[in-house]
């Protein structure tokens, strides 16, 4: 998230940020305790109420994130001021249209191929090298716990 939302706060004041990383996710470890969604959202409603106390904020999320985000809205809605959802599909339908590049820069595929970063050429609307550098930091911290996840 920090990477996708950074460089829309470029010269916009007066906006506090809070990313948070979810349990199984990243660094933060995945408690056998939490068995399903919703078990995850009531952790990220505690992180709310601890963090931001009784504030008006606005929530964003991206896929799973988003997910969670609504049920925020669900929960929360009188303290909420604004949603930005950010949806990714997690299939392929071939009787859908696909993703339109763009951009393509030839070096960065064959360099994404290479790396076997295959989202970024199958996904990605945009091939350049912030993008791929993006990539490598995820794959860098891809350290969710995919047993917990599942």
């Amino acid at each position: 998230m920090i990477f996708d939302m950074e460089g829309q706060f470029v010269g916009q004041g007066g906006w506090r940020r809070v990313y948070v990383d979810l349990p199984g996710m990243g660094k933060t470890p995945g408690p056998d305790w939490i068995t399903c969604a919703d078990d995850v959202l009531e952790v990220l409603e505690e992180f709310v109420d601890s963090v931001i106390g009784d504030e008006s904020f606005s929530v964003a999320g991206t896929s799973y994130g988003a997910y969670l985000a609504l049920g925020l809205v669900h929960r929360r809605a009188a303290r909420i001021e604004g949603v930005l959802l950010s949806l990714l599909p997690l299939f392929r339908d071939d009787n859908l249209p696909g993703f339109v590049t763009i951009h393509e820069d030839g070096a960065v595929v064959s360099t994404a191929v290479s790396e076997s970063i295959h989202w970024l050429v199958e996904m990605a609307v945009t091939h350049n090298r912030s993008v791929l550098e993006y990539a490598r930091a995820l794959a860098a911290g891809a350290a969710a716990n995919k047993g917990f996840l599942e």
